[in-house]
Protein backbone atom coordinates (compact mmCIF):
# COMPACT_ATOMS: atom_id res chain seq x y z
CA UNK A 1 0.00 0.00 0.00
CA UNK A 2 1.45 3.14 -0.86
CA UNK A 3 1.18 6.35 1.41
CA UNK A 4 -1.38 8.93 0.35
CA UNK A 5 -1.67 12.03 1.12
CA UNK A 6 -4.22 15.05 1.07
CA UNK A 7 -3.91 18.03 -1.87
CA UNK A 8 -4.52 21.27 -0.74
CA UNK A 9 -4.96 23.18 -3.72
CA UNK A 10 -4.17 22.76 -7.69
CA UNK A 11 -0.68 23.86 -6.99
CA UNK A 12 -0.33 20.74 -5.00
CA UNK A 13 2.79 18.61 -6.32
CA UNK A 14 2.93 16.08 -8.26
CA UNK A 15 0.22 17.49 -10.91
CA UNK A 16 -1.72 15.15 -12.64
CA UNK A 17 -1.53 14.66 -16.45
CA UNK A 18 -5.15 16.39 -16.66
CA UNK A 19 -3.92 18.74 -14.49
CA UNK A 20 -1.20 20.04 -16.86
CA UNK A 21 -3.60 19.15 -19.87
CA UNK A 22 -6.90 21.85 -18.72
CA UNK A 23 -3.87 24.68 -17.67
CA UNK A 24 -2.76 24.69 -21.45
CA UNK A 25 -6.16 23.86 -22.46
CA UNK A 26 -8.89 26.47 -21.06
CA UNK A 27 -7.12 29.82 -21.71
CA UNK A 28 -7.10 28.34 -25.46
CA UNK A 29 -10.94 27.23 -25.75
CA UNK A 30 -11.77 30.49 -23.83
CA UNK A 31 -10.46 33.05 -25.35
CA UNK A 32 -11.13 31.63 -28.63
CA UNK A 33 -14.63 30.77 -28.04
CA UNK A 34 -15.18 34.60 -26.38
CA UNK A 35 -13.58 36.43 -29.08
CA UNK A 36 -15.83 34.35 -31.55
CA UNK A 37 -19.40 34.71 -29.74
CA UNK A 38 -18.67 38.67 -29.02
CA UNK A 39 -18.26 41.29 -32.01
CA UNK A 40 -15.25 43.87 -30.70
CA UNK A 41 -15.38 47.10 -32.98
CA UNK A 42 -11.52 47.35 -33.79
CA UNK A 43 -10.85 50.32 -31.81
CA UNK A 44 -11.75 48.19 -28.66
CA UNK A 45 -10.23 44.87 -29.56
CA UNK A 46 -6.88 45.36 -28.16
CA UNK A 47 -8.19 46.60 -24.66
CA UNK A 48 -10.41 43.70 -25.22
CA UNK A 49 -7.94 41.16 -25.50
CA UNK A 50 -6.00 42.50 -22.67
CA UNK A 51 -8.96 42.92 -20.16
CA UNK A 52 -9.85 39.33 -20.99
CA UNK A 53 -6.31 37.78 -20.85
CA UNK A 54 -5.69 39.33 -17.30
CA UNK A 55 -9.38 38.59 -15.81
CA UNK A 56 -8.55 34.90 -17.19
CA UNK A 57 -4.88 34.17 -15.94
CA UNK A 58 -6.87 35.85 -11.98
CA UNK A 59 -9.50 33.58 -12.18
CA UNK A 60 -7.49 30.41 -13.04
CA UNK A 61 -4.79 31.70 -10.29
CA UNK A 62 -7.27 32.16 -7.61
CA UNK A 63 -9.59 29.27 -8.10
CA UNK A 64 -6.15 27.24 -8.21
CA UNK A 65 -5.25 28.21 -4.76
CA UNK A 66 -8.60 27.85 -3.06
CA UNK A 67 -8.33 24.37 -0.78
CA UNK A 68 -12.28 23.41 -1.39
CA UNK A 69 -12.14 20.99 2.21
CA UNK A 70 -14.00 21.55 5.07
CA UNK A 71 -12.04 22.69 7.80
CA UNK A 72 -12.13 19.66 9.94
CA UNK A 73 -10.09 18.47 6.91
CA UNK A 74 -6.90 21.10 6.39
CA UNK A 75 -5.01 19.96 9.77
CA UNK A 76 -1.95 17.60 7.85
CA UNK A 77 -3.40 14.08 7.90
CA UNK A 78 -3.10 11.71 5.56
CA UNK A 79 -6.43 10.26 4.07
CA UNK A 80 -7.14 6.41 5.52
CA UNK A 81 -6.65 3.43 3.87
CA UNK A 82 -10.81 1.78 3.31
CA UNK A 83 -11.08 -1.43 3.82
CA UNK A 84 -13.97 -3.26 2.02
CA UNK A 85 -13.83 -5.58 3.98
CA UNK A 86 -14.60 -3.83 7.30
CA UNK A 87 -17.01 -1.24 5.71
CA UNK A 88 -19.55 -1.39 3.66
CA UNK A 89 -19.61 1.90 2.44
CA UNK A 90 -17.03 4.90 2.83
CA UNK A 91 -19.79 7.42 4.70
CA UNK A 92 -21.39 4.58 7.34
CA UNK A 93 -23.59 6.60 10.21
CA UNK A 94 -22.58 9.63 9.22
CA UNK A 95 -19.13 9.15 9.25
CA UNK A 96 -16.49 9.12 6.35
CA UNK A 97 -14.29 6.49 7.03
CA UNK A 98 -11.61 7.60 4.73
CA UNK A 99 -11.50 11.19 5.93
CA UNK A 100 -12.31 10.22 9.60
CA UNK A 101 -14.67 13.33 10.30
CA UNK A 102 -18.19 13.15 10.61
CA UNK A 103 -20.39 13.92 7.60
CA UNK A 104 -23.07 17.28 7.68
CA UNK A 105 -26.36 15.55 7.92
CA UNK A 106 -27.72 18.13 5.00
CA UNK A 107 -25.01 16.70 2.57
CA UNK A 108 -25.29 12.98 3.17
CA UNK A 109 -29.27 13.86 2.46
CA UNK A 110 -28.01 15.58 -0.52
CA UNK A 111 -25.83 12.65 -1.55
CA UNK A 112 -28.86 10.20 -1.11
CA UNK A 113 -30.61 12.45 -3.57
CA UNK A 114 -28.19 12.52 -5.90
CA UNK A 115 -28.23 8.78 -6.39
CA UNK A 116 -31.77 8.59 -6.72
CA UNK A 117 -31.77 10.10 -9.56
CA UNK A 118 -28.59 8.65 -10.77
CA UNK A 119 -30.71 5.51 -10.76
CA UNK A 120 -33.85 6.70 -12.90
Amino acid sequence: MESQRRRHNGFTWPPSFLQLFFWVTIPIIASSTAFLLIPLHVLYAPIAVFIGTIWLILQIIILTYIDPAVSNLQKNQAPAYFDASKHEHVIENLFCNICLINVLVNLYLLFKINVHFFIF
